[in-house]
Order: C-alpha cells, then sequence, then structure tokens
C-alpha cells in the first residue's frame, strides 16, 4: 500500500511538472516611452545629464538655458542658467564631483548655423551650490574658448582625467579639452568623423560627428549624416590609440547614442528622422525600441531605482528636425523629458 501510495503521489507530480512544461513562457511587452515632463512648444531640449543624486539637467536650445528637473517629482521646472541673446547650449556632462561642464555655440534658429567665427567654447558651473528649489543664474566659468571649432556638438568626460571630449560636426574631429588649463587640441581625425556636403548644420545639411560617450576605455561616437556609430579606444591623457577605432552599426540616422551597461558593443540610438529610440547590436542588427517624437539625447538613470531607465531629451514640434513634414505627424511625447524603463536582464532588453 506504501508502495502504491508513492507511486501515486510521484505520478501526480510528474503530471504536474508536465502541467508547468506546457504552459507557454510569458512573452513580455515591448517597453514604451513614458512622459515625464512636457515643455512648451519651441523649447527643444538638445541634451541632457542625470546627477548621482537623480536629478536631470538639460540644455535648452532657442531658449538658450539649462532645466534642472527631478524625474521623480517633474512638477516644478527650473531654469538653472541663460545665455544673452546670441549665444546657446548644446551639450552638457558631468566632470568631477557635481561639477558640469556645457559647450556654447552662436546660433542661428533659422538655419542652423554659428553666427560667426571663434564662438565654441566650453563652461563650467558647480551644482553643489544650488538648493534644487527655484529659478536662479548659476554663475558660468569660462574653460576653453576652441576658436579652431566648426560647431561643437557632443560632449563627455573621460573619467579619472583632467580631459573632456567635444564633438565638431563640421569638422572630421574630436577635440580634447584640458579642464585645468583650457588648451585644446585633436582627439581624434578620422574621415569616419566627416560632416557630408556642405552648408547648414541642421536640419539636412553637413551633420558629421555628433553624439560622444566615454565608456572606459572607449569613446563611442554618433555620425549624423553619414548614418553610422563607432568607438576608438582613449589613451590616459584623452588621444586616440592608433589603430583602434570601429564602425559598429550604419543605416540609421543618428543624433545621440548610449552605450549599453558593461562592455558589450550595443548602443541605443536616438533617430529623429524615424522618431524613434532604436538598439544597436555592434555587429549589424538593429530594434526599434519606442517611439518618441524628435529624440535627441539619450542616457541611463544613475539611482538604484533607475540604473535601468533610459531618459531622453527630444524636440518634438521641431519638424524639420523630426523629419516630418506634417506637425500632427510628430508623436506627443515630444517636446519633452521622456523614459524608456528597461527590464534587468541582458535577455529581456538588452541593457
Amino acid at each position: 500500500m506504501l508502495v502504491f501510495k508513492a507511486y501515486l503521489i510521484v505520478s501526480a507530480l510528474a503530471l504536474h511538472v508536465q502541467a508547468i512544461a506546457l504552459v507557454p513562457r510569458a512573452t513580455a511587452l515591448p517597453p514604451e516611452a513614458i512622459t515625464v515632463r512636457r515643455f512648451p512648444d519651441g523649447t527643444a531640449l538638445e541634451n541632457l545629464a542625470v546627477r548621482k543624486d537623480g536629478t536631470i539637467l538639460m540644455t535648452s536650445l532657442y531658449t538658450r538655458e539649462i532645466f534642472y528637473v527631478d524625474p521623480q517629482n517633474p512638477t516644478n521646472v527650473y531654469s538653472i542658467a541663460i545665455f544673452p541673446p546670441g549665444d546657446t547650449f548644446t551639450s552638457i556632462a558631468e566632470h568631477g564631483d557635481d561639477m558640469f561642464y556645457v559647450v556654447s555655440t552662436s546660433f542661428q534658429p533659422v538655419n542652423h548655423t554659428p553666427t560667426s567665427a571663434d564662438t565654441e567654447k566650453v563652461w563650467r558651473f558647480d551644482m553643489s551650490q544650488y538648493s534644487g528649489s527655484g529659478n536662479t543664474s548659476l554663475p558660468l566659468t569660462l574653460v576653453s574658448n576652441v576658436t579652431r571649432g566648426g560647431f561643437l556638438d557632443g560632449l563627455t568626460s573621460i573619467n579619472g582625467t583632467g580631459y573632456l571630449l567635444v564633438t565638431d560636426a563640421e569638422q572630421s574631429l574630436i577635440w580634447r579639452i584640458n579642464t585645468v588649463t583650457g588648451a585644446y587640441d585633436v582627439s581624434l581625425n578620422s574621415s569616419a568623423l566627416a560632416p557630408i556636403g556642405t552648408g547648414a548644420v541642421l536640419p539636412n545639411g553637413t551633420v558629421g560627428t555628433n553624439g560622444v560617450v566615454y565608456r572606459a576605455p572607449y569613446a563611442f561616437f554618433s555620425n549624423t549624416h553619414k548614418k553610422t556609430y563607432g568607438r576608438y579606444v582613449v589613451d590616459s591623457v584623452g588621444r586616440a590609440v592608433e589603430g583602434s577605432l570601429e564602425i559598429l552599426g550604419n543605416d540609421t540616422v543618428i543624433d545621440d547614442l548610449q552605450p549599453v551597461h558593461g562592455n558589450g558593443l550595443g548602443a541605443y540610438l536616438t533617430a529623429p528622422i524615424v522618431n524613434q529610440i532604436v538598439y544597436a547590436s555592434g555587429t549589424g542588427q538593429t530594434t526599434p525600441v519606442a517611439g518618441v517624437g524628435g529624440p535627441t539625447s539619450v542616457r541611463w538613470g544613475r539611482t538604484k531605482q533607475d540604473r535601468n531607465t533610459l531618459y531622453i531629451s527630444s524636440t518634438g514640434d521641431n519638424t524639420a528636425y523630426a523629419g516630418v513634414s506634417d506637425p500632427a505627424a510628430v508623436l506627443d511625447v515630444g517636446r519633452s523629458l521622456s523614459k524608456i524603463e528597461l527590464g534587468s536582464s541582458w535577455d529581456d532588453w538588452r541593457v
């Protein structure tokens, strides 16, 4: 009897396991872009940086401001720095604890070109001096006047050094900036960075190398009108290691990019022509992730809670840059700070 009961128990367990095996594995739903904070028409958010406390700083191209947003409490948006008419901010990056650097250019909103030569500059400001509440005008300290620059665009910190990297959308260059002395020279000069054609930088002209993100020991970069992204090894003083340049993907018009966590080849790309965030594997495959109208920049969250969240700035209603002729075709999530919450495993969402 005991043997028979044991047989029945074993048989029942086997049937239960078999039944479980027949249940199809749940398919994860594709991620969606969620609006964190909508901005007024014409704001044209260009770039963003995430602070270690999770708050976000964003540059606004046409209003010439830097905005502060807490994505956990986005009700209030504060303007913390502003340029007088004639200059504007492009990119922003942290270098050192709460020390932020921004690129400025003299800029014509009509045709997106610098208004004069000798206007490309890098500035510094100290976020530790900001309380986190209220509009203010933090003092900007000039770090470097890049007189040989064409149109400075992307910016990244080479962590653990005294150097920044800055892309030049009009030349085949990524500049190296000494944050102590202000001296600048070339980190990388390559045809892979070159613009195509001549004329206005945006929307349909000569944008070459655009975004840049340092992920040791590589600097990842995008080239907008060559539809490529790649990387090269950076040495301890910010120069390219000879022979290290790789092109990792093509066929997508890219503004900015964010490499995956770890040491992978993949990256998330902002693709303004198709109004998408796109995942590129680095080995030739691309996958649309979520729709965002006119995405301009993408960065990982930095807290434990949002480490696998992508934050995106966008122009939204800037139809020329978004690559559409009908304003109604621009997605509602545009003109905003938005986010895409990804899964915690590589298999789920390729983070």
